[in-house]
């Protein structure tokens, strides 16, 4: 997961301050890449999963992020959609999320046609 990719990340450049290289935490994009593509080519299947390219399956969340009793405390002056997208992935839970796709079907979560 993304969390635990990022406590890892940061325990490990923490105690690098120490030493003499220092290891930088990995930022969001290359968290989100790793839990991405970085997995799909871990298992071979880049030409499948990863990300939205045409002809890929489509697997996604469908997030609300100012659902009822969110953890996540949205400032529409301030939030952009990439801070927000970070606001979900560590704050955010199942109370945000609306519907799960799973090779392009929708297999759970509410009626998303009036959207």
């Amino acid at each position: 997961s993304i969390r635990n990719a990022n406590v890892a990340s940061r325990v490990v450049y923490l105690s690098s301050k120490t030493s003499d290289k220092v290891y930088p935490h990995l930022t969001l994009p290359e968290l989100t890449y790793l839990a991405t593509m970085g997995g799909a080519q871990l298992v071979n299947l880049e030409n499948v999963i990863g990300n939205f390219i045409v002809g890929k399956e489509f697997d996604a969340l469908l997030i609300d992020p100012e659902a009822e009793g969110s953890p996540m405390q949205i400032f529409d002056e301030i939030d952009t959609i990439d801070r927000i997208f970070e606001k979900f992935i560590f704050l955010g839970d199942d109370r945000n999320i609306k519907a799960v796709f799973v090779r392009g079907r929708k297999v759970s979560g509410t009626d998303i046609t009036n959207l």
